[in-house]
């Protein structure tokens, strides 16, 4: 269901690429790395709680579960190795129909608005992979045995919020349906491990588009996460939600938003 069926919570200011340059690059730690130019849109912004019908992955790409955790530990790289991406991934599994998850270092990234040790949450309208750069970047980091064996795969990102309801900039969410490959542009992702260690990486960035849909989960509890469509490596399917973090003015006293998001590769047969 549209968002054209329900009002909008507020109009927020989104921001998106300015033009189509093509040495654009962007950094969550190294401000100084960054060239990307951005532009800012108001855009109604619809609470998908006031849908009729819960948003889906296969539908909107993107939908709300509860996940309880008991005693996290978001730094300690074993509980997450060990507890957390299980947790995880039976559920993604179950939810795309995939018959392998894995996720890696680095694919887990830990979101402070107020800790400058820490990424800052992304202010800009994007996918965090481009296609072609995705398959380099998963045979590198998971091997070519994985990808061989499957036929297709896709990537699913579980994003939760960590401080209290509600956030200062919360996550939005562009419904998959609306989006129009046209208007994205390629930008290099810098940062510090990544030049150290050779990697490349490159994602989607958005222009502007009046007839994208955006939504997000107003009110995060610390049980709750989002799971969304960031990837999708078969061409005939949509590729993912464009996403960004937007400053939530409608909001009450909001707390100083800290989040974790988990990244899986989802891989299948079908």
């Amino acid at each position: 269901m549209l968002a054209a069926e329900i009002a909008p919570r507020l109009m927020a200011k989104l921001n998106f690429a300015r033009d189509r340059r093509t040495d654009y690059a962007f950094s969550n730690f190294r401000p100084d790395w960054r060239t990307l130019q951005l532009t800012a849109h108001e855009v109604p912004m619809f609470d998908a709680r006031d849908l009729p019908e819960p948003p889906t992955l296969a539908r909107e790409g993107f939908e709300l579960h509860k996940v309880p955790v008991t005693a996290p530990r978001w730094d300690d790289e074993e509980w997450i190795k060990g507890i957390y991406i299980p947790l995880l991934r039976d559920l993604v599994l179950e939810r795309t129909g995939g018959v392998e998850a894995e996720s890696f270092p680095g694919s887990w990234v830990y979101r402070d608005t107020v800790d400058d040790k820490r990424a800052p949450a992304a202010g800009h309208a994007h996918q965090d992979r481009e296609r072609e750069n995705a398959r380099v970047y998963i045979r590198k980091n998971l091997g070519d045995a994985i990808v061989d064996r499957h036929k297709w795969f896709e990537n699913i990102n579980a994003w939760r919020a960590l401080t209290p309801p509600p956030q200062d900039w919360p996550l939005a969410f562009c419904d998959q349906r609306t989006n129009d490959p046209a208007d994205w542009l390629i930008v290099n992702v810098l940062e510090p491990g990544l030049v150290a260690s050779g990697t490349e990486i490159k994602h989607l960035v958005s222009l502007y588009n009046p007839n994208l849909k955006w939504y997000y989960f107003s009110n995060m509890q610390p049980d709750e996460v989002v799971l969304f469509r960031n990837y999708m490596d078969d061409p005939a399917r949509p590729q993912g939600c464009m996403h960004t973090a937007f400053h939530d003015t409608a909001a009450v006293n909001p707390s100083p938003r800290a989040s974790f998001e988990l990244r899986l590769y989802v891989f299948h047969d079908d």
